[in-house]
């Protein structure tokens, strides 16, 4: 695995481990009848899960476009890319694909 796919892993893992602690001092407060610190934390959380979820994916488009043709048969590659979440992630894997037929 390159470096830039070690890189989005360890980046979405630290995000998602930022997010459980705002979403647990979002509950916290909420409970304690604070809701705008309630509500800060919530937001905060929200934030970090959609930077971890963006990690992961480009963490995966990597992984397809390097070994996607080694562990993937063309038909599913051509499923798992048309499944992609971010055009640009589609694209991409596209790109690889007909070059691989």
């Amino acid at each position: 695995m390159s470096k830039r796919e070690v890189g989005h892993h360890t980046k979405a893992a630290d995000h998602h481990g930022h997010a459980t602690r705002h979403d647990k001092e979002a509950a916290k407060n909420h409970e304690a009848g604070n809701y705008v610190k309630a509500t800060r934390h919530a937001h905060l959380a929200h934030g970090h899960q959609q930077l971890a979820n963006r990690h992961s994916a480009e963490a995966a488009k990597a992984h397809v476009e390097h070994y996607g043709d080694m562990i993937i048969s063309p038909a599913t590659l051509a499923t798992v890319t048309g499944e992609m979440a971010s055009s640009r992630m589609a694209q991409s894997a596209k790109k690889a694909t007909e070059g691989a037929a």
